[in-house]
């Protein structure tokens, strides 16, 4: 479009001319400046547009292409490559931590356990101060895991100091009375069940063998499993001391039982005396 501008303008010039020498010149003129700003403009183009020196060389043009992420534009890996397999990172090869040592277990825990699962129960008994050397008295144990100690120590029925204490106990437990200057009679088992509603009961005769200020012992004991093995634990031990009392006839019935083999020959020997000498 532009080449055919140029000559339209080169040929008006070229008419307006009056001599043919002159407008031959000017022809030749015009002729090289078309010439010339055309091939400028082509050039111009070219650079800007790449298509066209493909189209004007017969090929045809090629397609842009767009624009591609960067990952697209690597070359593809070749197969077998170390790019097909990257190489993965080793994790650093801890060595396993030597087992701990196995604590021994303590045989003690299981007795601990136990104790500390035991319900806690109110006793109440009767402690005579004095007894009588011929006499037999009696003692009452109660115990009971709903009354309180004074509401045991009501339900006593014996003579003598009544005292209380409240006391761990099992399921089942033992009351023992013992001391060495008595004679002492288990009116009831020693070992009983306890529940958790009545009251359980003891009873014991005591009778003493000798004169003087001797002492008994309460003891209860809680029969538990430690481990599949039956066991005892002593709970609590009581100890109360009884004067024996002897009187002045007791005192003179004692002595003629324990000289009466003296006391008969002196009278018999004395006896003979006297009928010899009345003959």
């Amino acid at each position: 479009m532009d080449s055919l501008r140029f000559k339209t303008i080169a040929m008006d010039v070229f008419n307006n001319f009056g001599s043919n020498t002159l407008r031959r010149r000017s022809l030749h003129v015009v002729m090289l400046m078309v010439v010339c700003t055309a091939f400028v403009v082509a050039c111009i183009k070219r650079e800007e547009d790449p298509h066209v020196s493909s189209v004007e060389h017969g090929s045809s043009p090629q397609p842009l292409e767009e624009a591609a992420p960067s990952s697209a534009r690597s070359p593809a890996p070749k197969v077998g490559s170390e790019a097909e397999y990257p190489a993965v990172p080793l994790e650093p090869v801890v060595p396993n931590p030597s087992p701990s040592p196995v604590k021994p277990s303590n045989p003690h825990s299981s007795i601990d356990r136990i104790l500390a699962a035991m319900n806690t129960a109110s006793i109440a008994f009767n402690s005579p101060t004095i007894i009588n050397l011929e006499e037999t008295a009696q003692i009452q144990l109660l115990l009971s895991l709903q009354e309180t100690i004074d509401e045991l120590k009501s339900e006593l029925s014996l003579a003598g100091e009544r005292e209380g204490a409240r006391v761990k106990v099992s399921k089942d437990m033992e009351a023992r009375l013992s001391g060495p200057n008595f004679q002492i009679t288990a009116i009831t088992p020693d070992v009983q069940a306890i529940g958790s509603i009545e009251t359980v009961e003891w009873r014991w005769e005591v009778k003493p063998v000798d004169e003087g200020r001797h002492n008994l012992h309460l003891t209860l004991t809680a029969l538990i499993n430690v481990d599949g093995s039956d066991s005892r634990r002593a709970i609590r031990t009581f100890d109360k001391a009884i004067q024996v009392m002897v009187t002045p006839e007791q005192r003179v019935s004692a002595f003629i039982r324990k000289n009466w083999q003296w006391l008969w020959g002196s009278y018999f020997g004395s006896n003979c005396n006297g009928a010899v000498e009345a003959l």
